[in-house]
């Protein structure tokens, strides 16, 4: 039975319709939409679903066929047409790209696709853990407060509240405000919980 090879995408932007252009470099061959490697360009690949709970996280698990040993390079698209079944690479938006390596149909090693977060830009659905100062395990019910400094000036409340996702996991909604800067740090604490610093470098 094949393995699962998991691609995932994390964006800022919600309701994308995405799917991934898949390329087998040692012999150029694509990854077509019935899990198959094909030689000719396919006019149908693999749509990525959006998770549920985690809006703008797009992910697909493939097990449909062993992959043989290699490097493999992914080329993720947003479709213009807002419909994952009308594809058009030359024209549709590209928004991550990545790369995997296989050995006997498991990864060994990936660079999976992320965005940046932009400068002066809202990023929504900014998702992080929350582990215990006592144990460092994923804490859970905790009222969490968000704070940020930018370039280096004074610490200031994010703009939006912070909300729980489960096992351990938050997530808020950061403002442009909370991102106009080259470097932008994010604290969040809680009771009973460790601090969590975030550094982030924004794209301009």
């Amino acid at each position: 039975m094949p393995n699962t090879k998991r691609i995932t995408l994390d964006h800022q932007t919600q309701g994308m319709k995405v799917y991934m252009i898949v390329v087998r470099e040692s012999d150029g061959y694509y990854l077509d939409s019935t899990g198959a490697f094909v030689s000719s360009f396919p006019s149908l690949f693999t749509v990525l679903a959006e998770d549920a709970t985690i809006r703008g996280r797009y992910a697909y698990d493939d097990a449909r066929s062993a992959w043989s040993d290699g490097k493999y390079s992914f080329y993720i698209m947003s479709a213009i047409s807002n419909d994952a079944a009308i594809q058009q690479p030359a024209q549709d938006t590209r928004v991550g790209i990545g790369e995997m390596i296989i050995n006997e149909d498991a990864e060994v090693g990936a660079d999976i696709p992320r965005v940046g977060l932009r400068r002066g830009q809202a990023f929504p659905n900014f998702i992080f853990p929350m582990l215990s100062a006592a144990t460092g395990d994923g804490v859970t019910g905790l009222t969490v407060t968000a704070q940020r400094v930018l370039d280096g000036g004074a610490i200031a409340p994010c703009s939006n509240p912070v909300s729980e996702v489960s096992n351990g996991f938050y997530r808020t909604n950061l403002a442009a405000d909370d991102l106009t800067a080259d470097c932008a740090g994010i604290l969040f604490t809680a009771t009973g919980a460790r601090p969590q610093i975030i550094t982030v470098v924004t794209q301009r």
